[in-house]
């Protein structure tokens, strides 16, 4: 698409937004809008994604370069490779080791799972054995599989992915169907709150939850949750290519 193209895109989508104040911006007050923009899949409703977002002062992070090294806290008894193109959480070839990696926010906009939220991460798996691997906008105990914190997005254990939500008491989730779990995969978790959350792999819908969804604003700055621990005498790896995270104003 030619940036004029872009730019004409933009402005038409945006004019369809009935305008309404929000401090000094504008923002639209049909709620279902913003809705249609945190779950667009194709064409330009998702191109504008992030730039309507941001425009309307919400939260929007985005990595795929993953230079200079330790540039994320990463904790644990592996390590972590840092490349242009993606990073590498590599346990070491011991039974329970683990590695971790998170990215906080803060800014104007507070994080709520109150707001509807977009969670997006580029993964390639490297095994299909004797692995525990978390990857949620949220938080997530490296040790276990179950995972009641409250979050969004996806885990893995052995040779299954499975779509998960929490909301600090209890979780809820669902075995994705995939023909491996080896590779890459583009997972992505669209939870509109207070409603239900929507799981895709590599662009296919793989499945929706609507119970024990996360609510208020506990752990909602945790917007990246990354780790992978072995429970074997090998080595296990993880790689993460790119992270979207979008939250609504």
């Amino acid at each position: 698409m030619a940036f004029e193209d872009y730019e004409n895109a933009l402005a038409q989508a945006l004019s369809k937004m009935r305008k309404v104040k929000y401090g000094d911006y504008v923002l639209a007050d049909d709620h279902n809008t913003l809705v249609d923009f945190a779950q667009a899949q194709d064409g330009i409703n998702k191109l504008l994604a992030p730039v309507t977002l941001q425009r309307l002062k919400g939260i929007y992070w985005f990595n795929n370069h993953w230079l200079p090294a330790n540039m994320m806290f990463w904790e644990g008894t592996g390590n972590i490779s840092w490349y242009p193109e993606y990073m590498v959480l590599r346990t070491a070839a011991s039974t329970y080791s683990y590695v971790a990696t998170y990215k906080n926010v803060a800014g104007v906009v507070d994080p709520s799972w109150e707001k509807n939220r977009r969670f997006g991460v580029y993964a390639y798996f490297g095994n299909n054995t004797n692995q525990i691997i978390h990857l949620v906008s949220g938080m997530a105990d490296y040790s276990k599989l179950d995972n009641v914190y409250n979050h969004i997005g996806f885990k893995a254990g052995d040779s299954t992915i499975y779509a998960t939500v929490g909301n600090g008491a209890n979780e809820s989730y669902q075995v994705l169907d995939v023909d491996t779990i080896l590779g890459w995969h583009w997972l992505e978790a669209v939870l509109v709150a207070r409603n239900k959350c929507v799981f895709y792999v590599d662009g296919e819908e793989k499945a929706t939850i609507t119970t024990n969804l996360p609510t208020g604003t506990e752990l909602a700055m945790h917007i990246f949750r990354c780790s992978i621990m072995t429970t074997t005498d090998d080595d296990r790896e993880v790689r993460i290519a790119e992270v979207r995270v979008l939250q609504e104003p």
